[in-house]
């Protein structure tokens, strides 16, 4: 029978999640404030993208950032490191998703990989990570940009001017100002500029497809829906054995995404702080 070593567990107490340094209060719900103002519009893109259009994917990209974020932060390893949505995962899910045909081979794809990720965590495979070379980390996340990038082209087609618009704000507030945010000056500023141009200049309204999350703020409610204000229950999918193996390969590819992620995420943290991660 197998069973777990001391040293799993030796570092981790349920009372330490009672402790709390309010010394450092003000700093700990400003930087949460922001982390929640930036995963949110994330969570809801980056799901509405991964479910290939699906309008249940905005919600689950929510559910997701808000109960990964929860876990993670009362058992990871990590103190200073906050999860929530990433650009690399989306397109691997996105993958999944159109494959494997629905929202339900997301759900056991996920559910696979979190047992992959167990098994990691039990036999401390985190410390391969300083084996990979620094030119296959950055050639891997530079792919990814690159990825995200190329699906990106089709909504800057749409509306160029808008785009245009924003990246220009984009690159002309650090000269105004070094210390505006620039990319939510941007936000703003192409969001008003779309919304006023789509109200009063009918000839450039464009035509979206049901993958393209549509510009127009009425358009966008109707393909995605209202949020609930209510967590749903949660729904396992019912697959036979044959099904549940064919998702295993695409579990282990989201379960070596996350770990390598987050790992590459804890040691730069660790750089920063001078901490070590868990």
């Amino acid at each position: 029978m197998f069973s777990l070593p001391k040293e799993y567990f030796k570092e981790f107490q349920f009372s330490d999640l009672l402790k709390f340094d309010f010394s450092h209060f003000k700093g700990d719900l400003i930087g949460g404030l922001t982390s929640a103002v930036v995963a949110l519009p994330l969570a809801l893109g980056f799901g509405f993208l991964a479910c290939n259009g699906d309008p249940k994917g905005a919600v689950a990209g929510l559910y997701g950032a808000i109960f990964t974020g929860l876990l993670a932060s009362l058992f990871g390893g990590t103190p200073r490191q906050i999860t929530g949505p990433t650009g690399g995962m989306t397109v691997i899910l996105t993958h999944v998703y159109i494959q494997y045909g629905g929202m339900d081979a997301l759900v056991g794809a996920c559910l696979i990989a979190g047992l992959f990720q167990i098994l990691y965590g039990l036999f401390k495979a985190g410390k391969f990570i300083s084996f990979i070379p620094y030119p296959v980390i950055v050639g891997f996340t530079n792919g990814i940009a690159i990825l995200i990038f190329s699906q990106q082209l089709k909504l800057f087609a749409n509306a160029p001017m808008i785009g245009l618009i924003t990246i220009a704000v984009i690159a002309l507030a650090p000269f105004v100002n070094k210390n505006l945010p620039k990319a939510l000056l941007g936000l703003i500023f192409g969001t008003v500029v779309g919304m006023f141009l789509f109200d009063h200049w009918d000839a450039l309204r464009v035509a979206v497809d049901p993958v393209t999350l549509s510009l127009r703020t009425h358009d966008a409610l109707d393909l995605i829906g209202r949020i609930p204000q209510s967590f749903a229950l949660p729904h396992f999918p019912t697959y036979g054995l044959k099904t549940w193996s064919n998702l295993i390969p695409a579990g282990l590819t989201i379960s070596l995404l996350g770990a390598l992620e987050t790992l590459l995420a804890s040691v730069v943290a660790d750089s920063v702080t001078g901490d070590r991660h868990n």
